[in-house]
């Protein structure tokens, strides 16, 4: 109110009237705090009543379910849970797929080593629709199939929180939710495996090296000082007095401004140094597989 009295704005009031004396001054700033009060109140009341909601039935869906299920309402709540949803929305060789057998199946294909990318070019081909009715799948949406812990039966509130201003995306929320909210797709052993194998797929992704074909060992050498993944350097520009540029090498260089060899070393070792010693390590092995396929498939011929 003072603020806009330098500019001479008056301000009129349609439910109450105040008048400019000292006694109007003071109940408008008794309506103020009433005020200020009452909104603070409405504020408590809702936040109690999302914090109930939260513990017992399920928040912040949006307006399409997680895959694999649908909504049910419950006495206290509209969608309240989930159930398995078992509608066929393929049929493949004469088996009928359901959102659920979709979901197995990602997580099958997960622990057999399969990228997200390659199970959706997979589910594409196959012909199964996504949840919209689309014909392709993206990995992006593979990805979200296999970082839901809620599958697992395991379910909680609160998977989306805030701090300083950032939002977070834990795989784990903050308010555990009752049994049965969720039911279970897969166990807590297959879903943890499968964290295993996506974090195994992102350290040996193409993507992250330029020359997957010089080294074979990329992401598999640590440093033994500091026990941390050495990377994998390539040279492109040749040094003075040399026709080529420098053989690449794994290394490790660390400098976290600490005294100390565990915070400021460089460690490196030639790649074909390693590359060479693994092959002449995993030959006899080859050799020995290769006979027995050999003698498998001639026996298998006769």
């Amino acid at each position: 109110m003072e603020y806009l009295k330098r500019f001479k704005v008056e301000v009129v009031s349609i439910t109450e009237k105040f008048e400019d004396t000292p006694e109007g001054h003071l109940l408008h700033a008794v309506q103020g705090f009433l005020g200020e009060v009452e909104a603070e109140k409405i504020r408590l009341r809702t936040l109690r009543g999302k914090q109930h909601r939260a513990a017992k039935a399920l928040t912040g869906q949006g307006a399409t379910p997680t895959y694999g299920y649908v909504w049910v309402d419950g006495e206290e709540y509209k969608k309240e849970r989930y159930a398995l949803n078992l509608t066929v929305i393929a049929v493949i060789n004469v088996e009928e797929w359901t959102e659920v057998r979709v979901v197995e199946f990602c997580y099958d294909c997960c622990l057999q080593g399969m990228s997200c990318r390659q199970i959706a070019l997979l589910l594409t081909r196959m012909g199964i629709p996504t949840q919209r009715g689309k014909e392709t799948w993206n990995r992006r949406t593979v990805r979200q199939i296999l970082c839901n812990r809620n599958y697992t039966g395991d379910s909680y509130n609160g998977r989306y929180t805030k701090t300083d201003g950032v939002i977070l995306y834990p795989k784990q929320g903050t308010v555990k939710l009752p049994e049965g909210i969720y039911p279970q797709i897969i166990t807590l052993d297959v879903y943890e495996q499968a964290q295993l194998q996506l974090d195994i797929n992102a350290q040996m992704s193409a993507r992250n090296n330029k020359h997957p074909q010089d080294t074979i060992l990329r992401t598999m050498i640590f440093c033994g000082i500091c026990g941390r993944r050495m990377s994998v350097k390539n040279f492109n520009t040749v040094r003075p007095g040399r026709l080529h540029p420098d053989a690449p090498v794994y290394r490790c260089q660390i400098n976290d401004g600490i005294e100390g060899t565990l915070h400021h070393h460089h460690v490196s070792i030639p790649t074909h140094t390693v590359d060479d010693g693994s092959w002449e390590f995993v030959a006899p092995y080859m050799e020995n597989i290769w006979k027995t396929v050999s003698l498998f498939a001639i026996m298998s011929w006769h």
